[in-house]
């Protein structure tokens, strides 16, 4: 397969060193040249897979083409030939598109190194492209935004699930606010997210949500891929996103923590929750602990003990205060959810918003919050208790703590 270079530059002696430095490794592969004033022209005129640009003196000029190029040309790599590696100025050229650059100090062998890497990520892309087309007809791909459709994620993970850059990475539900979510706006986050994740990463579609695997990603990565997203749709719509850690789970199980940590992230209109990073930073004070070693087998009891709460005195208790409550207050909005780290029973109006916030702390204990935003007088509050101690009575005193201090503000 042939490969057609194209080098564009004002300055003619310029243009005639630099074509010579160019080693073609086969005789069919062919380089013309242009001045950057014709360089459309040309492009526009026959095929290539390679433009070599030469910097113009107006370097804003370069960035312009570059992006031009790219928008209308995308197919084709572009090798910046510069004198000036300002690094805002090589930024800015690389987030136009640029494959790589030069300069007057390459050697013949960096040029045909980087030339012959273009070629390879020429070939890859092709190849790449096919396969996509192939699954786009098989309906894996979604034809509209080339994101994967929701029903084939789990095979996919499990094709990949034993990499170590998976097991390193980061799963991501993410999903608008519901309130503000319209076909327009889906679309956009879908093209947006295809446009910001990396290459090697895998983005899906379905349900309303959209899942990340993020490769060699820790948190901190993560949460920047979220943060970005948010920033490039805009104020007006809101996204919220559950994470979690891959290691060696199975599907389910991240799933359902992804799930989880999005449900605590839109019920503390939050952009971002995550899990498994909270499991991580309640266990971090085991590790010099000497008790490490003694109690691996007591941790698994307080576990136990904790869903068993979950199951039989929160849940219930919650549900059963809703019901009560929604009864003889229809203007006020009650909402209560559990997972595994956290309970959270809800009351809403125009003028405040009050939470009981139950939060396990990974080992014995429950930390306690009332939490009132809005509210003027009265004060929040935290307190600990054993995860034995919570009894129907005690989340009921809680309950009523919660109710009173929320309509003391109405009365």
């Amino acid at each position: 397969m042939a490969n057609n270079i194209l080098l564009s530059g004002d300055n003619k002696n310029l243009v005639d060193e630099l074509k010579k430095k160019f080693v073609l490794l086969r005789e069919y592969d062919k380089i013309n040249n242009c001045s950057n004033k014709d360089v459309k022209k040309y492009l526009a005129a026959s095929t290539y897979d390679i433009l070599v640009l030469c910097m113009n003196q107006d370097a804003s000029q370069t960035l312009k083409d570059i992006d031009y190029i790219k928008k209308n040309y995308p197919e084709i790599e572009i090798i910046l030939y510069t004198d000036r590696l300002e690094a805002e100025l090589m930024l800015n050229a690389y987030d136009k598109g640029i494959y790589d650059f030069i300069t007057a100090d390459s050697e013949n062998y960096e040029i045909t190194i980087k030339l012959i890497n273009c070629m390879r990520l020429k070939a890859l892309k092709s190849s790449n492209t096919r396969m996509e087309i192939l699954l786009k007809n098989q309906g894996i791909l979604s034809a509209k935004n080339d994101l994967y459709q929701y029903r084939y994620i789990k095979e996919v993970f499990d094709e990949i699930a034993q990499s170590p850059k998976i097991r390193n990475g980061i799963f991501i539900i993410l999903k608008l606010e519901d309130e503000i979510k319209t076909k327009v706006s889906s679309n956009r986050l879908n093209l947006l997210v295809k446009k910001l994740i990396r290459t090697t990463d895998i983005a899906a579609t379905g349900n309303g949500k959209i899942y990340l695997i993020l490769e060699n990603t820790n948190i901190k990565g993560a949460k920047t891929v979220v943060e970005k997203i948010q920033d490039g749709m805009g104020k007006d719509f809101k996204i919220h996103a559950g994470l979690s850690e891959i290691g060696i789970q199975d599907f389910e199980s991240i799933c359902k923590n992804a799930s989880d940590s999005l449900q605590s992230a839109e019920k503390n209109d939050e952009l971002l929750y995550c899990i498994t990073d909270k499991y991580n930073s309640q266990e971090e004070w085991l590790s010099d602990n000497e008790q490490e070693i003694k109690q691996p087998k007591q941790y698994k009891i307080f576990n136990t003990a904790f869903a068993n709460k979950l199951k039989h005195v929160i849940e219930p208790n919650f549900y059963r205060y809703q019901k009560e409550y929604e009864s003889k207050n229809p203007h006020i909005t009650i909402n209560q959810y559990s997972n595994k780290v956290e309970s959270v029973f809800s009351l809403k109006s125009n003028e405040a918003h009050s939470e009981l916030v139950i939060r396990y702390d990974g080992y014995t204990k429950f930390v306690i919050e009332i939490i009132h935003k809005g509210l003027d007088t009265c004060e929040n509050s935290k307190d600990f208790l054993p995860i034995n101690k919570l009894t129907d009575k005690e989340l009921q005193k809680l309950l009523k703590k919660l109710k009173q201090e929320f309509e003391n503000k109405h009365a």
